[in-house]
Protein backbone atom coordinates (compact mmCIF):
# COMPACT_ATOMS: atom_id res chain seq x y z
CA UNK A 1 0.00 0.00 0.00
CA UNK A 2 0.89 3.51 -0.32
CA UNK A 3 1.11 5.83 2.14
CA UNK A 4 -2.37 7.08 2.68
CA UNK A 5 -6.08 5.65 1.07
CA UNK A 6 -8.55 7.83 0.06
CA UNK A 7 -12.00 6.67 -0.01
CA UNK A 8 -14.54 9.16 -2.15
CA UNK A 9 -18.38 8.72 -1.76
CA UNK A 10 -21.65 10.46 -3.06
CA UNK A 11 -24.92 9.24 -2.36
CA UNK A 12 -28.60 10.15 -1.33
CA UNK A 13 -31.24 8.96 0.51
CA UNK A 14 -34.27 6.81 -1.45
CA UNK A 15 -36.79 8.13 1.22
CA UNK A 16 -35.59 11.92 1.62
CA UNK A 17 -34.59 14.39 -0.75
CA UNK A 18 -31.18 14.95 0.54
CA UNK A 19 -27.51 13.97 -0.88
CA UNK A 20 -24.48 13.19 0.96
CA UNK A 21 -21.22 14.03 -0.41
CA UNK A 22 -17.43 13.41 1.18
CA UNK A 23 -14.39 11.75 1.82
CA UNK A 24 -12.77 9.93 4.49
CA UNK A 25 -8.15 10.03 4.31
CA UNK A 26 -6.39 6.65 5.63
CA UNK A 27 -3.02 6.52 7.00
CA UNK A 28 -0.78 3.28 7.31
CA UNK A 29 -1.38 3.09 10.48
CA UNK A 30 -5.67 3.65 10.67
CA UNK A 31 -5.26 7.56 11.56
CA UNK A 32 -8.14 9.44 9.44
CA UNK A 33 -9.64 12.52 8.47
CA UNK A 34 -12.66 12.92 7.28
CA UNK A 35 -14.98 15.76 5.74
CA UNK A 36 -18.38 15.65 4.50
CA UNK A 37 -21.77 18.01 2.99
CA UNK A 38 -25.39 16.77 3.55
CA UNK A 39 -27.61 19.12 0.96
CA UNK A 40 -31.37 19.02 0.07
CA UNK A 41 -31.13 17.80 -3.60
CA UNK A 42 -32.92 21.10 -5.00
CA UNK A 43 -29.44 22.39 -4.68
CA UNK A 44 -27.41 19.59 -6.63
CA UNK A 45 -25.93 22.33 -8.70
CA UNK A 46 -24.25 23.62 -5.81
CA UNK A 47 -22.44 20.51 -5.47
CA UNK A 48 -19.69 20.32 -7.84
CA UNK A 49 -17.66 17.27 -6.90
CA UNK A 50 -16.87 14.09 -8.97
CA UNK A 51 -15.70 11.00 -7.55
CA UNK A 52 -13.54 10.47 -10.85
CA UNK A 53 -11.51 13.88 -9.99
CA UNK A 54 -8.24 13.59 -8.13
CA UNK A 55 -8.43 13.75 -4.45
CA UNK A 56 -6.64 17.36 -4.27
CA UNK A 57 -9.71 18.85 -6.99
CA UNK A 58 -12.50 16.23 -5.14
CA UNK A 59 -11.01 18.40 -1.65
CA UNK A 60 -10.94 21.42 -3.50
CA UNK A 61 -14.63 21.75 -4.81
CA UNK A 62 -16.08 20.40 -2.09
CA UNK A 63 -14.85 22.68 0.13
CA UNK A 64 -16.81 25.43 -2.68
CA UNK A 65 -20.10 23.34 -2.15
CA UNK A 66 -19.78 23.41 1.46
CA UNK A 67 -19.52 26.92 1.33
CA UNK A 68 -22.31 27.60 -0.98
CA UNK A 69 -24.67 24.91 0.53
CA UNK A 70 -24.21 25.94 4.27
CA UNK A 71 -24.51 30.03 2.82
CA UNK A 72 -27.66 29.46 1.70
CA UNK A 73 -29.95 29.04 4.46
CA UNK A 74 -29.14 28.99 8.36
CA UNK A 75 -31.10 25.58 8.67
CA UNK A 76 -28.57 23.54 6.26
CA UNK A 77 -25.58 24.72 8.20
CA UNK A 78 -27.10 23.62 11.28
CA UNK A 79 -27.76 20.51 9.30
CA UNK A 80 -24.07 20.09 8.65
CA UNK A 81 -23.07 20.83 11.55
CA UNK A 82 -25.07 17.83 13.47
CA UNK A 83 -24.07 15.37 10.78
CA UNK A 84 -20.38 15.87 11.15
CA UNK A 85 -20.54 15.60 15.08
CA UNK A 86 -22.58 12.23 14.40
CA UNK A 87 -19.37 11.55 11.70
CA UNK A 88 -17.18 12.04 15.01
CA UNK A 89 -18.91 10.51 17.26
CA UNK A 90 -19.66 7.03 15.20
CA UNK A 91 -15.84 7.51 14.41
CA UNK A 92 -14.92 7.61 18.14
CA UNK A 93 -17.56 4.16 19.15
CA UNK A 94 -15.39 2.56 16.70
CA UNK A 95 -12.17 3.65 16.70
CA UNK A 96 -10.64 0.83 14.60
CA UNK A 97 -13.08 2.00 11.47
CA UNK A 98 -9.89 3.20 9.53
CA UNK A 99 -7.81 -0.04 9.86
CA UNK A 100 -10.87 -1.89 8.42
CA UNK A 101 -11.18 0.03 5.53
CA UNK A 102 -7.04 -0.12 4.79
CA UNK A 103 -8.10 -3.89 5.17
CA UNK A 104 -10.78 -4.31 2.57
CA UNK A 105 -8.75 -2.32 0.35
CA UNK A 106 -5.99 -4.61 0.38
CA UNK A 107 -8.02 -7.51 -0.21
CA UNK A 108 -9.38 -5.68 -3.11
CA UNK A 109 -13.05 -5.57 -1.92
CA UNK A 110 -14.77 -3.10 -2.86
CA UNK A 111 -18.25 -4.23 -2.30
CA UNK A 112 -17.24 -5.08 1.34
CA UNK A 113 -16.16 -1.41 1.70
CA UNK A 114 -19.29 0.06 0.18
CA UNK A 115 -21.48 -2.11 2.73
CA UNK A 116 -19.14 -0.77 5.66
CA UNK A 117 -19.54 3.00 4.55
CA UNK A 118 -22.97 2.30 4.05
CA UNK A 119 -23.53 0.62 7.47
CA UNK A 120 -21.56 3.83 9.33
CA UNK A 121 -24.19 6.28 8.26
CA UNK A 122 -27.23 4.19 8.75
CA UNK A 123 -28.40 5.36 12.40
CA UNK A 124 -28.22 9.00 10.37
CA UNK A 125 -29.57 7.97 6.91
CA UNK A 126 -31.82 5.19 6.14
CA UNK A 127 -32.04 3.32 2.54
CA UNK A 128 -28.34 5.34 1.33
CA UNK A 129 -27.57 4.91 -2.22
CA UNK A 130 -24.46 4.71 -2.31
CA UNK A 131 -21.70 5.63 -5.47
CA UNK A 132 -17.89 5.56 -4.31
CA UNK A 133 -14.42 5.99 -6.04
CA UNK A 134 -10.77 4.60 -4.12
CA UNK A 135 -7.88 6.60 -4.40
CA UNK A 136 -4.06 5.57 -2.96
CA UNK A 137 -1.72 8.42 -3.13
CA UNK A 138 2.34 8.31 -2.27
CA UNK A 139 2.97 11.34 -0.05
CA UNK A 140 5.46 12.79 -3.01
CA UNK A 141 2.96 11.70 -5.26
CA UNK A 142 0.04 13.97 -3.74
CA UNK A 143 2.83 16.64 -3.16
CA UNK A 144 3.02 17.10 -6.91
CA UNK A 145 -0.84 16.65 -7.34
CA UNK A 146 -1.40 19.79 -4.94
CA UNK A 147 1.54 21.95 -6.71
CA UNK A 148 0.16 21.70 -10.14
CA UNK A 149 -3.28 22.05 -9.03
CA UNK A 150 -3.50 24.79 -6.14
CA UNK A 151 -1.17 27.94 -7.51
CA UNK A 152 -2.36 29.78 -10.19
CA UNK A 153 -0.41 30.88 -13.49
CA UNK A 154 0.35 34.86 -12.18
CA UNK A 155 1.15 33.91 -8.88
CA UNK A 156 3.35 31.19 -9.82
CA UNK A 157 5.53 33.96 -11.87
CA UNK A 158 7.24 35.33 -8.67
CA UNK A 159 9.23 31.79 -9.67
CA UNK A 160 10.95 33.62 -12.10
CA UNK A 161 12.64 36.63 -10.49
CA UNK A 162 16.21 37.32 -10.76
CA UNK A 163 17.17 35.35 -7.66
CA UNK A 164 15.13 32.05 -8.01
CA UNK A 165 15.03 32.05 -11.93
CA UNK A 166 18.47 29.20 -11.75
CA UNK A 167 17.34 27.48 -8.90
CA UNK A 168 15.99 24.00 -8.74
CA UNK A 169 11.88 23.85 -7.84
CA UNK A 170 10.40 21.48 -5.13
CA UNK A 171 7.09 21.70 -2.96
CA UNK A 172 6.99 20.53 0.81
CA UNK A 173 5.42 17.31 1.27
CA UNK A 174 1.91 17.49 2.09
CA UNK A 175 -0.09 15.83 4.97
CA UNK A 176 -3.55 15.63 4.95
CA UNK A 177 -4.10 14.46 8.38
CA UNK A 178 -1.56 15.35 10.44
CA UNK A 179 0.03 18.62 8.93
CA UNK A 180 0.27 22.22 9.64
CA UNK A 181 0.73 25.55 7.66
CA UNK A 182 3.48 26.68 6.18
CA UNK A 183 3.16 29.88 8.43
CA UNK A 184 3.83 27.71 11.41
CA UNK A 185 7.57 26.64 10.56
CA UNK A 186 10.87 28.91 11.46
CA UNK A 187 13.69 29.85 9.47
CA UNK A 188 16.42 26.86 10.16
CA UNK A 189 14.10 24.14 10.67
CA UNK A 190 13.76 20.95 8.59
CA UNK A 191 11.26 20.28 6.23
CA UNK A 192 10.03 17.66 3.93
CA UNK A 193 9.81 17.87 0.25
CA UNK A 194 9.76 16.69 -2.88
CA UNK A 195 11.57 17.70 -6.65
CA UNK A 196 9.21 18.86 -9.04
CA UNK A 197 12.85 19.71 -11.58
CA UNK A 198 16.51 20.27 -11.02
CA UNK A 199 17.71 23.24 -12.59
CA UNK A 200 20.99 21.14 -13.78
CA UNK A 201 22.21 17.58 -13.91
CA UNK A 202 24.96 18.72 -11.55
CA UNK A 203 21.68 19.58 -8.44
CA UNK A 204 20.22 16.30 -10.03
CA UNK A 205 23.67 14.39 -8.83
CA UNK A 206 24.23 15.86 -5.74
CA UNK A 207 20.38 15.02 -4.58
CA UNK A 208 20.36 11.93 -6.16
CA UNK A 209 23.51 10.82 -4.32
CA UNK A 210 22.42 11.96 -0.81
CA UNK A 211 19.18 10.17 -0.93
CA UNK A 212 19.51 7.44 -3.99
CA UNK A 213 16.43 5.38 -1.82
CA UNK A 214 14.30 7.64 -2.61
CA UNK A 215 14.42 7.98 -6.56
CA UNK A 216 13.48 5.42 -8.84
CA UNK A 217 15.13 4.12 -12.27
CA UNK A 218 13.91 7.04 -14.26
CA UNK A 219 15.15 9.49 -11.66
CA UNK A 220 11.52 10.73 -10.64
CA UNK A 221 11.40 11.18 -6.92
CA UNK A 222 9.26 9.31 -5.48
CA UNK A 223 10.09 9.08 -1.48
CA UNK A 224 10.39 12.66 0.84
CA UNK A 225 13.52 14.25 1.10
CA UNK A 226 14.61 16.42 3.94
CA UNK A 227 16.07 19.51 3.91
CA UNK A 228 16.41 22.75 5.67
CA UNK A 229 13.95 25.91 5.48
CA UNK A 230 16.56 28.79 4.69
CA UNK A 231 13.94 31.72 3.93
CA UNK A 232 10.23 32.34 3.72
CA UNK A 233 8.43 35.80 2.59
CA UNK A 234 4.68 36.45 1.85
CA UNK A 235 3.83 36.70 -2.40
CA UNK A 236 2.20 40.63 -2.89
CA UNK A 237 -0.63 41.22 -4.28
CA UNK A 238 -2.32 37.90 -2.96
CA UNK A 239 -3.91 38.23 -0.13
CA UNK A 240 -1.29 36.43 2.34
CA UNK A 241 -2.62 33.31 0.34
CA UNK A 242 0.58 31.82 -0.78
CA UNK A 243 4.36 31.66 0.99
CA UNK A 244 7.79 31.47 -1.41
CA UNK A 245 10.16 29.94 0.05
CA UNK A 246 13.67 28.52 -0.13
CA UNK A 247 14.99 25.11 0.80
CA UNK A 248 18.76 23.99 1.34
CA UNK A 249 19.53 20.52 0.63
CA UNK A 250 22.87 18.27 0.44
CA UNK A 251 24.28 22.04 -0.83
CA UNK A 252 21.47 22.50 -3.19
CA UNK A 253 19.24 25.56 -2.79
CA UNK A 254 15.23 24.84 -4.10
CA UNK A 255 12.51 27.47 -4.72
CA UNK A 256 8.96 26.77 -3.97
CA UNK A 257 6.00 28.80 -3.75
CA UNK A 258 2.79 27.13 -1.44
CA UNK A 259 -0.20 27.79 -0.67
CA UNK A 260 -0.78 29.39 3.57
CA UNK A 261 -3.87 26.72 3.74
CA UNK A 262 -2.12 23.73 2.85
CA UNK A 263 -1.23 20.85 5.35
CA UNK A 264 2.74 20.57 5.45
CA UNK A 265 4.15 17.74 6.79
CA UNK A 266 5.44 17.85 9.79
CA UNK A 267 9.23 17.45 10.78
CA UNK A 268 8.56 15.75 14.14
CA UNK A 269 8.08 12.98 11.95
CA UNK A 270 11.09 10.95 11.46
CA UNK A 271 13.33 11.51 8.30
CA UNK A 272 15.11 9.14 6.19
CA UNK A 273 18.44 8.92 6.34
CA UNK A 274 20.97 10.46 3.51
CA UNK A 275 24.26 8.40 1.95
CA UNK A 276 27.07 9.15 4.32
CA UNK A 277 29.67 8.19 1.83
CA UNK A 278 28.17 11.53 0.43
CA UNK A 279 31.47 14.13 0.75
CA UNK A 280 29.61 16.95 1.86
CA UNK A 281 29.91 18.88 5.47
CA UNK A 282 26.13 19.43 5.50
CA UNK A 283 25.20 15.36 4.54
CA UNK A 284 27.78 14.61 7.13
CA UNK A 285 26.27 17.10 9.83
CA UNK A 286 22.07 16.22 9.08
CA UNK A 287 23.80 12.44 8.97
CA UNK A 288 25.03 12.73 12.63
CA UNK A 289 22.05 14.69 13.60
CA UNK A 290 19.64 11.85 12.62
CA UNK A 291 21.72 9.28 14.34
CA UNK A 292 22.18 10.78 17.69
CA UNK A 293 18.36 11.77 17.32
CA UNK A 294 17.99 7.39 17.33
CA UNK A 295 20.33 7.12 19.58
CA UNK A 296 18.22 8.87 22.03
CA UNK A 297 15.19 6.85 21.39
CA UNK A 298 16.95 3.85 21.97
CA UNK A 299 18.55 5.13 25.78
CA UNK A 300 14.27 6.50 26.54
CA UNK A 301 13.62 2.87 25.84
CA UNK A 302 15.73 1.31 28.04
CA UNK A 303 15.09 3.80 30.67
CA UNK A 304 11.52 2.70 30.36
CA UNK A 305 12.11 -0.91 30.35
CA UNK A 306 14.33 -0.40 33.04
CA UNK A 307 11.72 1.79 35.11
CA UNK A 308 8.89 -0.86 33.72
CA UNK A 309 11.13 -3.71 35.43
CA UNK A 310 11.40 -1.67 39.13
CA UNK A 311 7.80 -1.46 39.43
CA UNK A 312 7.09 -4.77 38.88
CA UNK A 313 9.85 -6.22 40.95
CA UNK A 314 8.20 -3.60 44.10
CA UNK A 315 4.70 -4.67 43.23
CA UNK A 316 5.51 -8.33 43.54
CA UNK A 317 8.01 -7.56 46.98
CA UNK A 318 4.96 -5.98 48.34
CA UNK A 319 2.39 -8.75 47.43
CA UNK A 320 4.89 -11.45 49.10
CA UNK A 321 4.89 -9.91 52.05
CA UNK A 322 1.29 -8.46 52.43
CA UNK A 323 0.76 -12.63 52.06
CA UNK A 324 3.74 -13.31 54.71
CA UNK A 325 2.09 -10.84 57.43
CA UNK A 326 -1.41 -12.33 56.79
CA UNK A 327 0.07 -16.24 57.37
CA UNK A 328 1.78 -15.31 60.39
CA UNK A 329 -1.14 -13.30 62.11
CA UNK A 330 -3.91 -15.83 61.01
CA UNK A 331 -2.00 -19.35 60.93
CA UNK A 332 0.76 -18.97 62.89
CA UNK A 333 0.49 -16.67 66.27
Amino acid sequence: MKDFLVLKYKGRSKITVEGYVGYFVVEKDGNLKFEALQFPLTLSSFVTCKLDDPFKIFQSELSKSILKVTQSSPDFKIMNRDFLKYIKTRLSSDPSFGAKLLTSNKLNDKDVMKSMVTNFFEDWVEQLKLEMSVEELDYSEFSRQVSTLDIPKDARSVLSRDDLKDMSEAYPIIDPIKGKSITSFDVGEQIYFTVLNFSSDESKSKIVEAFPDSFDKSGENTRPLVGMLISKELVENFRNEFMLVKISCAGVPFKSLIGTNVNIMSPAVKVPKINVSLNSNESHHNYQKYDKYDKIDDIEREKINFVDLLIATMLVGGIVMAVMIIIYFFYLK
